[in-house]
């Protein structure tokens, strides 16, 4: 047995149940559940029961993201544990046509792919409301994230990310979830990636070239992602619809959070709330390519010289917002390559009122007055 005390029991031993994220929007056959056990699992079992664990992730998930279960709500529940893998979620592993990846606009699924869940359970370390005792990391020389998304409608909880590299893997020389370079994404490895880079005719017509993976509508919370100083901790290429809430990003090289275009197009329509960013190198949000997107209620602990907000040189961002979020000081949202970020509510060091700007490219902060 795992000794995990509870079904679904994990942050520091309440009962909570599996995590609801709201309607779904699609019809799926059925919910399936498999377990994950480091310590007394075997590459063996079916992991069926916590008596038939896997030992790794990558074994669940490639059990959970298969043709059998494309169109099922699959949950992975993962025991306490250190997991060294590189695991992957791959839009090729359901066996669906190339419609069922894909979501017309605005939203709508057209396809019948189910949600897949990874969720650490167990007692947490941190004595509060992040992550489990779930530690997923790559090694040193590794050439894939920890984790790489490329299909649609997956969830991550409750686990720490983190890398053992000691140096950093260039943009152009690390692999996403299908096994495909792309310099197009125009970041440094990160720790966890989600890639969009599925080129095809959203609104069903017609063909297209079918280029990688399709990470989009997912979620990540209540997770600790950490790039130990040579890496960044999260690449959102090309997504849309990706929500990532009360998270820590820490100790991120180049860039904690990157929200990039990828050869697809633009990413669009993410949002990131109640998380914390510390401890991170140059950035801690990275955008480019971008529209449409949402930071509010964060809080950015990084010292004078990391930018809390910056914007990469090709590729433009758009009808973006910073929302009720606090800062060092308001001075490291403003960037060259921050046009079409605004910002409203903004607490800092050293203000005692509320702040916001419309440009955050030459932003003149203002006071903000409530009634």
């Amino acid at each position: 047995m795992s000794g995990v005390p509870d079904f679904f029991t994990h942050m520091g031993g309440v009962p909570v149940g599996i995590p609801e994220v709201g309607p779904r929007t699609h019809i799926v056959s059925q919910h399936v559940v498999y377990f994950v056990d480091g310590n007394n699992g075997s590459a063996n079992n079916g992991g069926t029961s916590w008596t038939d664990a896997c030992i790794t992730i990558q074994a669940a998930v490639t059990l959970a993201n298969s043709p059998r279960h494309a169109t099922d709500n699959v949950d992975v529940l993962i025991a306490n544990g250190q997991y060294n893998e590189e695991v992957k979620i791959t839009r090729t592993g359901t066996g669906l046509t190339d419609a069922a990846m894909l979501w017309k606009s605005g939203g709508t699924s057209v396809g019948l792919i189910g949600t897949l869940r990874l969720i650490g359970v167990g007692s947490g370390t941190f004595g509060g409301p992040i992550a489990s005792g779930v530690f997923l990391y790559n090694d040193d020389d590794a050439t894939y994230p920890a984790l790489s998304v490329g299909r649609p409608n997956v969830e991550i909880h409750n686990i720490n990310f983190r890398t053992e590299h000691d140096s950093g893997i260039a943009n152009g020389s690390w692999y996403d979830s299908e096994g495909i370079l792309d310099s197009s994404r125009h970041v440094e490895m990160p720790v966890v990636s989600f890639v969009d880079n599925y080129n095809y005719n959203h609104d069903g017509a017609g063909g297209g070239t079918l280029l990688g993976g399709a990470a989009n509508n997912c979620l990540m919370r209540n997770c600790r992602i950490n790039g130990n100083g040579y890496c960044g901790c999260v690449a959102n290429s090309g997504g849309n619809w990706i929500w990532f809430d009360n998270c820590i990003f820490e100790y991120g090289d180049d860039y904690a959070l990157a929200m990039v275009g990828s050869a697809k197009g633009t990413n669009a329509e993410n949002v990131v709330s109640n998380c914390l960013f510390q401890a991170n190198s140059d950035c801690d949000i990275y955008h480019a390519t971008g529209y449409m997107n949402w930071v509010k209620s964060c809080w950015f602990a990084g010292a004078s010289t990391t930018k809390n907000l910056n914007g990469y040189s090709v590729g433009t961002s758009g009808y973006s917002w910073i929302i009720d979020c606090h800062v060092y000081d308001e001075a490291n949202l403003v960037a060259a390559n921050n046009g079409g970020w605004s910002a409203t509510g903004i607490q800092s060091a050293s203000e005692t009122s509320p702040l916001g700007a419309t440009d955050l490219a030459t932003a003149t902060w203002s006071v903000i007055v409530s009634d």
